[in-house]
């Protein structure tokens, strides 16, 4: 599975990197030319590769050489059935982080095109880009619900008038750590275009991933972010109940987990009985017992309530997370 997923990846790169070269085919030259400064601004760069659920699709971002201050960022796709390379967005600002639809049908994805940074979709095919999220909050953030009719996404408060008149009128007084606005976990209902936000204005969240079952999201948040100190956390925003899948009133969040030090990129097991981010690993307690074998390999029991594994002297490091086996 996973020779399968980098051939193909290095396919469509290598078939995207071709007709760019062929376009300026280098100079004969005495020796090998160091890559200067300059030179690199001129450059292409590709990122953020996401598979459609079929796998017959691999959308990615391609940030422009630089024009001016800006360096404008588009998607692509490469068709794997015909492997061929064809660009998806051509707006004149920037389009970044694509996401598919669970169907496949649809690729949403954030753009600047607006005067604020918000979520957009298209069809697959092509067409035109429509707006999922509006207003005067921009959008840092976003990921659909396994079922396609919601999208979760990160945005702080729009500004009021009273904050538009002072950025108008270029006045810089700001009271720090009370008139700052963090991002709140919002949901999109995609058949009624409502938005509503589900979390505390003191709340800052970080990161929002889905849980499988579509009942609620894993959250990295704090509720001290004028702290100097790594205060995130992971917690547990339920939706609805698992067992009758009626909605539920917004809940309090449950804290799952409080790692140790800086942590980012979570994800969640297809079953939903594990999740994991990139950390740094501490020496830290140890468990009764011997389950991680590999070095800087972590797992947490719910059950017992214990980190265990061997000691990485702040190596960074896999923090894998599941209920007791």
């Amino acid at each position: 599975m996973n020779l399968s997923l980098s051939a193909r990846v290095l396919l469509a790169l290598t078939a995207f990197a071709t007709p760019m070269l062929a376009q300026d085919p280098p100079k004969a030259t005495a020796g090998p030319k160091l890559l200067t400064p300059e030179a690199a601004l001129n450059l292409r760069s590709i990122s953020d590769l996401q598979f459609s659920p079929d796998g017959n699709r691999l959308t990615f971002v391609v940030t422009e050489p630089a024009k001016g201050e800006r360096r404008a960022r588009h998607i692509w796709i490469y068709e794997k059935q015909s492997g061929s390379i064809r660009q998806f967005t051509y707006s004149a600002k920037s389009d970044f982080l694509p996401r598919w639809s669970p169907d496949g049908k649809q690729l949403a994805f954030l753009s600047d095109r607006d005067e604020q940074q918000q979520v957009y979709a298209m069809r697959a095919e092509g067409g035109e880009a429509s707006a999922l999220t509006k207003g005067k909050r921009g959008v840092k953030n976003f990921a659909w619900s396994p079922d396609g009719k919601q999208i979760a996404f990160l945005a702080p408060d729009a500004k009021t008038e009273v904050e538009e008149k002072k950025e108008k009128d270029k006045d810089d007084a700001h009271v720090v750590d009370k008139e700052d606005k963090h991002a709140r976990l919002w949901l999109f209902t995609l058949d009624t275009g409502e938005a509503k936000a589900l979390t505390e204005p003191k709340w800052e969240i970080g990161e929002a991933m889905w849980h499988p079952s579509g009942t609620g999201l894993i959250l990295s948040a704090t509720d001290h972010p004028e702290s100097d100190q790594n205060t995130h956390r992971i917690f547990f925003f339920r939706l609805s109940d698992a067992s009758t899948g009626e909605r539920k009133a917004v809940d309090t969040m449950t804290q799952a987990l409080a790692p140790r030090g800086p942590f980012g990129n979570i994800r969640i097991a297809a079953d939903g009985k594990r999740m994991a981010f990139v950390g740094r690993g501490r020496r830290s307690q140890r468990c009764p017992f011997d389950t991680c074998q590999s070095k800087c390999f972590r797992r947490f029991r719910f059950r017992r309530g214990c980190l265990c594994g061997a000691n990485c002297d702040d190596a960074p490091g896999i923090v894998a997370l599941g209920p007791e086996e």
